[in-house]
Order: C-alpha cells, then structure tokens, then sequence
C-alpha cells in the first residue's frame, strides 16, 4: 500500500537549506546546471523528511545521520541499527528504485531502501514502499544512461507497513 503525505511548509524549508549549503560539495555526476543539481538535492532531502515525519506519526525512533552537508553521508537513517537508504524521485516517468550497483557490490550495502515519489506540484509525497538489501542484490541490473543500476519497480517493492511492523 501507497503511503501518501503532504509536503508541510517545515520539509521544504530544511531540504532548501541542505540543498543551498551542500550544493557546491557535490559530485556532478549527470553533468547539470548548478540549479537542476541544487533541485535533485533538494528533492532528495525533502524524501528523507517525509519519511522522518512517517516514521514519527508511527512512533519509530531513528537516528540521522551527522555527516556535514559538506561531506558524502554513510546512510539516511538508522533504525536499530538497521542503516536505511532512502531514493526519492519527482517525474511520472521515474518507475523504478534505482541502487548504483558498483556503490552496492563494493562498499555501501544499507539494510533498507525505501522508495518515495514527490509531486511538488500538489505538495504530496507518495512512499511506495521498501526493499532489502538481498531484494537488492537479487534485482535486475539495468543502465539507463548513467551507470549500472540494480532496479525495482516502484509497484513490485515491499508494503512499507510491512516495514514498520519490523522496525517496531
């Protein structure tokens, strides 16, 4: 089940201001403008402070990660020591969760993915659930462009309630 949550003036005022410190730290590896870079890192914060506000309204402690917005953060969260990478994307064409499978295979596995979609036009945040790392390790390798990519789509993922269940 699709979990939805409006975007609240507070997540975007914390994703703009992580968005304007970390820009000019960040590796541009799709070769963007300076604002389509600082909109993608925006998008990706205001994600991470849904699911903060999700894990919240269903009582699951967490702990951030501490890196400075200067620096490549280890994970997202932290659950029980359970460490949860979070993937947001915005455009109706993004369908899938995407792992960057040379990140993954070498050095960062995190527990959890959990995927959340943005629709900033109606202020609406739609968290379509969660893989584990083994669903990851097991998913298909696909490059779009970019890199080799382990991918998901976004309807086969797990119930993210499924995940809270775990979590608790």
């Amino acid at each position: 089940m699709i979990e939805k949550i409006k975007i609240l003036p507070e997540h975007m005022e914390k994703a703009n201001e992580y968005a304007k410190s970390s820009i000019d730290y960040t590796y541009d590896r799709f070769k963007l403008t300076k604002e389509e870079r600082q909109e993608k890192i925006l998008i990706g914060k205001i994600g991470e402070e849904i699911v903060k506000t999700f894990f919240k309204n269903n009582n699951i402690n967490y702990k951030e990660d501490q890196t400075s917005s200067h620096d490549l953060d280890e994970f997202d969260l932290v659950v029980n020591n359970k460490k949860i990478d979070i993937k947001t994307c915005s455009k109706d064409f993004h369908i899938r969760l995407f792992v960057v499978k040379n990140k993954f295979d070498t050095y960062k596995k995190h527990d959890y993915y959990i995927a959340v979609k943005i629709d900033l036009d109606h202020m609406l945040a739609s968290i379509y659930g969660y893989a584990t790392k083994e669903d990851i390790s097991n998913a298909k390798v696909e490059n779009k462009g970019y890199k080799d990519n382990y991918s998901i789509f976004l309807k086969d993922l797990r119930s993210i309630n499924e995940l809270i269940k775990i979590l608790i």
